[in-house]
């Protein structure tokens, strides 16, 4: 089997399947990009192309927040991102000390141990 390879056309692709959003798997943005890879993949002509359930641990959460507490019994809850497709913490929590990561980047992470600690972004 052999193709023409128009790039501009292969170009679309990617800029369609970009479009879809954010794709991660169990999501509806996931679903179509796997529709639309299908049917580009039929259209080649591959005669057998299938779409196959596959387990994976996940999870989806809309609001997620850290409760930091006090030495002195208080405490302070902060809204947060969750890193979805990650195992819970415990019931107990973690206890470790908290280092500011400033925004997070490379040469931020390059300036701060966080070894055994909790990185605040």
């Amino acid at each position: 089997m052999t193709f023409q390879c128009d790039l501009d056309e292969m170009l679309s692709w990617a800029r369609d399947h970009y479009n879809f959003g954010f794709k991660r798997p169990g999501t509806p943005e996931g679903a179509k990009a796997e529709e639309y890879l299908f049917g580009l993949l039929k259209g080649f002509g591959i005669p057998k192309v299938t779409i196959e359930d596959v387990p994976f641990f996940g999870w989806f959460h809309n609001e997620a927040y850290l409760t930091i507490n006090g030495s002195k019994g208080e405490s302070r809850s902060f809204s947060c991102e969750p890193i979805v497709y990650t195992a819970f913490t415990k019931a107990f929590g973690i206890t470790a000390p908290i280092v500011d990561v400033g925004a997070g980047t490379s040469e931020d992470f390059e300036r701060v141990d966080v070894s055994g600690k909790i990185a605040l972004i």
